[in-house]
């Protein structure tokens, strides 16, 4: 019941995000109200009907049927609409932090570190839902020595390593040897992010949970491999920053819930700048 009513609110979230404006406008707090208003009354609306079983989605992806190519929601619903229509051109950088990009509509501040930490979570989730596996081969295996009492762990869980790609061998007294990878780790961070995933499966220790720990081994290395704040990156670099980022299945949080983006539009300037007075 508990895992019911989990699914429930977390669909409904997810689904009432999807139909409301998320940018936040910089000046506004109404939207905020808004949505959590109709995020309430659907998780109401939906409790009480009984009749409808509870509908368990643990991803942001419209489900499609392999077989007859349709959508299995009965309206055609386009993912974040806004953020797909959205064409940003940037301009420049303030504080080596915030990409500052403007269109038609206004002014657009992008935290860097944020907007590519939403990137690459979502591709990293998108390569561990690949069934098949693909692996890189190392010229300079990486050994990985540990605890005694890590070391057992980490022999105990050794499956969840070689389901995802990895080439990874006992090398001595209380220590591993990597001599593969997934293709999805990112070059020139290959040690830092084998480290980091073996330090996750030695927390998981035998309460192992696939999606939970696909969803924080995602977040742990998208965090580990974006642009830091005050780190300039160049107008090109921006640019592809911001046409990666309006793709995103969910482009206005990075994993851990902060924006990435923040709007003023025309009138929020011109009220601010005293052009008007209402």
């Amino acid at each position: 019941k508990m895992q019911e009513l989990y699914d429930l609110i977390y669909t409904t979230i997810k689904d009432t995000l999807y139909k409301n404006l998320l940018i936040p406008n910089a000046l506004k707090e109404e939207s905020v109200n808004i949505i959590k208003d109709s995020v309430i009354a659907s998780i109401v609306s939906s409790m009480t009907r009984e009749e409808e079983p509870v509908q368990t989605e643990l991803n942001f992806q419209v489900e499609v049927n392999e077989d007859k190519k349709e959508v299995s929601a009965q309206e055609d619903v386009v993912v974040n609409k806004e953020m797909k229509n959205l064409v940003l051109y940037p301009v420049g950088l303030a504080l080596g932090t915030y990409i500052i990009a403007e269109n038609q509509e206004g002014i657009y501040l992008i935290d860097q570190h944020a907007a590519q930490e939403r990137v690459n979570y979502e591709r990293y989730l998108t390569a561990l839902r690949k069934k098949e596996v693909m692996t890189t081969y190392l010229l300079v295996p990486i050994t990985i020595e540990l605890s005694a009492s890590d070391f057992l762990v980490l022999k105990d869980n050794l499956s969840v390593l070689t389901n995802m790609g990895f080439v990874i061998e006992e090398f001595g007294v209380n220590t591993f040897i990597v001599k593969g990878h997934p293709t999805w780790i990112l070059e020139d961070h290959e040690e830092e992010s084998i480290r980091k995933i073996i330090d996750l499966v030695i927390q998981i220790k035998d309460k192992f949970d696939p999606i939970k720990f696909n969803d924080q081994m995602a977040k742990t290395l998208a965090c580990k491999m974006s642009i830091k704040a005050n780190m300039r990156i160049s107008h090109e670099a921006q640019e592809e920053l911001l046409n990666e980022l309006v793709m995103c299945d969910n482009p206005y949080n990075c994993p851990h819930g902060r924006p990435t983006i923040i709007k003023f539009s025309i009138y929020d300037l011109e009220r601010m700048f005293k052009r008007v007075m209402n």
